[in-house]
């Protein structure tokens, strides 16, 4: 009976272990538009606010294996080094995160990994989309997957953009298909 019990107890704090082991944030806050220009620099220098990690969303998608764009995963990058080292930093079940400066790594979310079929060493086809999603998309890229994670949204969804497929990109990525950031 105590062996059942301490399993129950242990059960019951695997995710708040998981945040406080993440570092988990505290607040998403996505505004309009880019906060690049100053905005994310102002939120960090508030008194309240201990540390903030910059995530940018990239405008691709994967590409399903009959060459459709699959609309459903969220593709992100970290930005300033922050967010996925220091903030919100993902379980790894295998491999390891993409490294900075390499932008043809991606590391997937268990859910990605189950509907793309994906794990350490695929390759995924990225789709670079345009501002009209009814034209097409344009060029597409050739990512290797060298890790697979799991998140805090991933594990207890609270939105359906966290029952997505999740892709991590590295900041190099970003730098090579994002908005120009500047110091960045």
């Amino acid at each position: 009976m105590l062996t059942a019990a301490a399993g129950a107890l242990r059960t019951e704090t695997a995710y708040p272990r998981l945040l406080t082991r993440s570092n988990a944030s505290d607040l998403l806050i996505a505004p309009a538009g880019s906060g690049f220009s100053g905005y994310f620099q102002a939120l960090g220098k508030l008194p309240q606010v201990a540390a903030i990690g910059t995530l940018a969303g990239l405008n691709a998608e994967p590409l399903n294996p009959d060459g459709t764009v699959d609309n459903l995963a969220n593709v992100v990058a970290p930005v300033d080094g922050t967010f996925g080292r220091a903030i919100d930093v993902p379980k790894l079940l295998a491999g390891r995160q993409p490294l900075p400066d390499r932008a043809g790594e991606v590391a997937v979310d268990q859910i990605a990994a189950r509907d793309l079929h994906l794990n350490v060493g695929s390759t995924l086809q990225l789709a670079m989309l345009g501002q009209d999603p009814t034209r097409g998309h344009g060029p597409t890229r050739t990512e290797r997957v060298v890790g697979v994670m799991v998140t805090r949204g991933s594990i207890e969804p609270v939105t359906y953009q966290d029952r997505a497929p999740t892709i991590l990109a590295s900041a190099a990525l970003f730098r090579e298909v994002g908005i120009a950031v500047p110091g960045v």
